[in-house]
């Protein structure tokens, strides 16, 4: 018997300040495929990574999700002070996990990202690497259904890209997790074996006067950019 989607979206929209950001967006993801959204930057990537990890509520459409979703941010969302590990740490509900079980948890993903050299260090101290590093440890600590990686590898040098995106990569196979990257770089498409999803802005509605009625968002579909 087929699996059912890991995650579904039906007839999305994204309304923020009176400015329709995406719409009309139908998605299905099944477990453990890779899909990779692309689309120049502000387009709504971000956006829509959101609504599928439950951050941000549509304005209209549905949306059915799995119980665990982790998102890797841009800018990792990290808490600068505290050390690298305690960052990993945060990845999961303290309530649900006994101190001692968090904590090897922790350290276990720690050496899974090459954190075990700086993972005591306050994170403003971290390099961009070794910051992306620590939020994908974070990202894991939940035991994902859903990854989303919104932008995650397009700061780092070549070879650790590569090193890291290899290890995202047999991650997701071996603990079959579904993959959703937002990204403007194809090699990094190519490189998962993504199904490739394109945002493109629809075009915008003039009023009776001839100007831009500033409602016109973006939609996504299957394939390269036409």
């Amino acid at each position: 018997m087929a699996k059912p989607p890991t995650a579904r979206l039906e007839g999305i929209e994204v309304e923020l300040d009176g400015r329709k950001i995406i719409e009309d967006v139908d998605l299905v993801i099944e477990p453990e495929s890779c899909i990779a959204i692309m689309g120049q930057s502000g387009i709504g990537k971000s956006t829509l990574l959101k609504v599928l990890a439950g951050i941000l509520k549509p304005s209209q459409g549905t949306a059915v999700l799995p119980k665990r979703v982790s998102m890797v941010f841009d800018q990792e969302g990290l808490y600068p002070m505290l050390s690298g590990v305690t960052n990993i740490q945060l990845g999961i509900d303290w309530s649900s996990c006994p101190r001692k079980e968090r904590k090897e948890k922790a350290y276990r993903w720690g050496k899974v990202f090459n954190c075990q050299s700086f993972w005591n260090q306050p994170v403003s101290t971290l390099s961009a690497g070794q910051r992306k590093r620590v939020a994908l440890a974070r990202a894991m600590m939940k035991d994902p259904q859903l990854l989303l990686l919104d932008e995650t590898f397009h700061a780092l040098d070549k070879k650790l890209r590569l090193q890291i995106m290899e290890t995202v990569k047999s991650i997701c196979k071996q603990d079959q997790i579904a993959l959703v990257l937002a990204t403007h770089d194809p090699f990094e498409a190519q490189f998962f074996q993504a199904k490739i999803y394109q945002m493109e802005p629809i075009e915008s509605n003039a009023n009776d006067e001839g100007q831009d009625s500033g409602q016109a968002g973006s939609r996504l579909h299957f394939g390269q950019a036409k």
